[in-house]
């Protein structure tokens, strides 16, 4: 055994020789001293020359030479004279350094002296020599608390043991409450909650019940001004219940006939049916949703229907005819060297395709037997046909760009030859960017971001901005706005509000039985409800 473990431990061998009681060794008859008990010293211990003693009284791991001992967990060679390094002390009467302590000074941090048996070993003398999470008992460091004090930061004293949590606001970082002893992030005080009449509520800031915040403040969201969100407000009659605008059944209800997701892009509403295009396919449905949806045709990437449910379509880039189930090509290759295929419409007999270049739409009408075709312009914007005649509207523009000039010309198929009229000039900005839609009692072009509305025969007009969307019929005219979808029947010019619906809304449909569809393209839903009566 190392001859230093000597030295630390021979003034131990005076306490075991009074008896050895604590067992942890046994007197040797005949003999000052004592040895390991047979069983061994027990946890924590460990037999050295003989004797029991801590393993934290074995610094430097027992490796030092005899004439050196272990300071700052370092071997240092004991100087012939005082004055002496950690771990050792100053023999007073002969001026030399020995081995062992006869003061905590003597002793390496975290480290006091066991002055009976002038030893060097791991304890405290109060808790403030300890680590964080830890109290002096006995003289030796042990787990527990007695007051946060002891603790780290963030963490407090509970049940004699340091846990994370908090006893205020203060102790938590930037940004941080104390709630129920733990920091959340959140607020302290309602003082604290930027939006007004919000309060701080278990460290959140919250509006009162039946609130919620528009605009920087809490406001009720219970009335028809604001139901059930800051945007939603309800139409005429309805009244606002739980956060929904509610009214009488069949007056003002929206029924949800499609949910085909967003690869929805087309609508066409006729006859009691609503065709839609899904991926590349048309299908159709009851327009009272009372049927599940039929797959008509693939392959499709524009299609509409004329009267007696005459579907024309550009499929895989030919213009093909559905009717009675058969679909029968009646053009072959209907493409633009420059985009591809167009759009299409359909009359009676005719329908007519719009295939866009980079700048305007050629415009070219195909009899639905296939016989004959007609190129009606070179230069020319959208297209709209009434459904159930042969009048084609298109607006008539040029190849420049900067001209603002738009001819509204009407083609007049049902007379042989088909006959060409210019119904006047309309400062419509470019043609390529104005939709045109067009029924038995009006037409509706763009001015500068805004729809125009003008009778036929008559040059009254009604103008309303920031449509998105719109759709006329022989009940005057639907269309999109910030508002909502908003309607203006025939003989007025005064609009109302039918739905406020304030999701994006691709397009409005009417149908003959006082409908109104609309297809919202980010869901691919398709709805209807009740035009006023």
């Amino acid at each position: 055994m190392l001859a230093s473990s000597r030295l630390l431990l021979t003034s131990s061998l005076l306490v075991f020789a009074a008896g050895c009681t604590d067992g942890r060794a046994t007197c040797i008859p005949g003999r000052l001293g004592c040895e390991c008990a047979p069983a061994g010293c027990g946890a924590g211990l460990a037999c050295v020359d003989g004797l029991c003693a801590y393993d934290d009284e074995l610094p430097c791991g027992g490796v030092c030479a005899p004439d050196e001992v272990c300071s700052l967990d370092a071997c240092v060679r004991l100087p012939a004279t005082c004055p002496c390094p950690l771990e050792s002390y100053c023999h007073f009467d002969t001026n030399t350094c020995r081995a062992g302590c006869t003061l905590d000074d003597d002793c390496a941090p975290g480290r006091i002296c066991e002055a009976s048996r002038a030893l060097c070993r791991a304890g405290c003398r109060d808790d403030a020599d300890c680590a964080a999470g830890s109290i002096c008992e006995a003289t030796r460091c042990a787990v527990g608390c007695r007051g946060d004090g002891d603790c780290g930061a963030g963490s407090i004293c509970e049940d004699g043991q340091c846990r994370a949590g908090c006893r205020s606001s203060e102790a938590c970082g930037a940004g941080e409450a104390c709630v129920d002893g733990s920091c959340l992030r959140g607020c302290a005080s309602s003082a604290a909650c930027p939006e007004r009449g919000s309060v701080c509520d278990r460290g959140v800031c919250r509006c009162p019940r039946g609130q919620t915040v528009c605009g920087g403040a809490c406001v009720a969201i219970d009335t028809v001004e604001r139901c059930g969100a800051c945007d939603r407000s309800c139409g005429p009659g309805e009244s606002c219940e739980a956060g929904r605008c509610t009214c009488p059944p069949g007056e003002c209800d929206v029924q949800l006939l499609v949910e085909g997701g967003p690869s929805v892009r087309h609508l066409v509403v006729h006859d009691g049916l609503v065709d839609y295009l899904l991926a590349g396919t048309i299908y159709r449905i009851a327009a009272d949703g009372s049927s599940p949806p039929r797959a008509l045709l693939d392959g499709v990437t524009s299609f509409d229907v004329g009267p007696t449910s005459v579907l024309a379509a550009i499929r895989n880039r030919d213009l093909v005819v559905l009717e009675d189930g058969a679909p029968r090509v009646v053009r072959a290759s209907v493409t633009h060297p420059d985009s591809g295929t167009g759009t299409v419409r359909v009359g009676e007999q005719w329908a007519v395709v719009s295939l866009p270049p980079q700048r305007v739409a050629p415009v070219v009408a195909y009899s639905l037997d296939g016989r004959t075709s007609y190129q009606l312009s070179q230069h020319a914007g959208s297209i709209g046909v009434i459904r159930g005649a042969d009048t084609v509207y298109y607006l008539q523009g040029t190849s420049e760009p900067s001209d603002v000039r738009g001819g509204l010309q009407a083609w007049e198929a049902r007379e042989s030859p088909p006959r060409l009229s210019n119904l006047g000039d309309l400062p419509v900005g470019t043609a390529r960017d104005l939709p045109l839609i067009v029924s038995s009692f009006a037409y509706v072009g763009v001015v500068a971001g805004t729809y125009r509305m003008a009778r036929h025969g008559s040059s009254r007009t009604t103008i309303r901005a920031s449509l998105r969307a719109a759709a006329a019929d022989s009940s005057g005219l639907v269309w999109v706005s910030e508002r909502g979808i908003e309607h203006v029947p025939v003989a007025s010019t005064e609009s109302t509000l039918l739905y406020p619906w304030t999701a994006s809304i691709a397009q409005v449909a009417l149908d003959q039985d006082g409908f109104v569809y609309w297809l919202e393209p980010s869901t691919g839903r398709i709805w209807r409800r009740r035009l006023p009566r």
